[in-house]
């Protein structure tokens, strides 16, 4: 994997080269793969495309823009990006600065990578309110980076929308309605709508 990582660094001057990957899920032993040998493809992408698709605008599983493994970045943008400890959706959080600090971003679309599916990782704990606190951390900050760099965020926009739906439902479900993550929540899908409700009048 880092060999043929590391040739289009040679090759293409890339800061960062992206991967992509299958996965081993522990819990019935399976493999699952997103790419077959058509798929396999090379191409230089600029970063608004690299957005879209972090957002879920790609036909293939966008997670490969999302995780920071199978990967090669750069070493100077470690001096201006770093990741949190613990915190879950960090990957969500962090890798976009590393695109939009790149001069230039190739993208291999092959399986390079094996992926473990655990179930003692962080991403399969038990629901807590925490989920719902990260996730809009997480979005918020993520945003805000991509207009600060002049991006059209359309894409990332329905992305926190759909995400900030399933996260209402499921404080609902757990009943914690009562709480200040479930009405911040409402309040953004509300601002969302009305939005949405203004420019369908417009």
């Amino acid at each position: 994997m880092i060999e043929t990582l590391y040739q289009q660094v040679q090759e293409k001057d890339a800061d960062v080269v992206i991967g992509n990957y299958y996965n081993y899920d522990e819990s019935d032993g399976n493999f699952y793969f997103y790419v077959t040998g058509q798929d396999f493809c090379v191409e230089e992408l600029a970063i608004q495309e690299i957005m879209n698709r972090q957002a879920g605008d790609w036909k293939f599983n966008s997670s490969a823009f999302i995780l920071p493994t199978f990967k090669l970045i750069k070493k100077e943008l470690f001096n201006e990006v770093h990741f949190s400890n613990g915190r879950r959706f960090d990957d969500e959080a962090t890798m976009h600065r590393f695109y939009l600090l790149a001069s230039k971003i190739v993208f291999i679309n092959d399986n390079l990578y094996l992926y473990r599916r655990r179930s003692g990782s962080i991403m399969r704990t038990e629901f807590d309110l925490s989920w719902a606190r990260d996730i809009v951390e997480v979005f918020s900050k993520k945003i805000s980076d991509c207009v600060l760099a002049g991006l059209d965020v359309s894409v990332l926009r329905i992305r926190f929308v759909n995400l900030l739906k399933d996260y209402k439902q499921t404080l609902e479900y757990y009943q914690l309605t009562d709480t200040e993550e479930y009405k911040d929540i409402c309040f953004r899908l509300k601002l969302f709508f009305d939005a949405e409700q203004r420019n369908g009048k417009s």
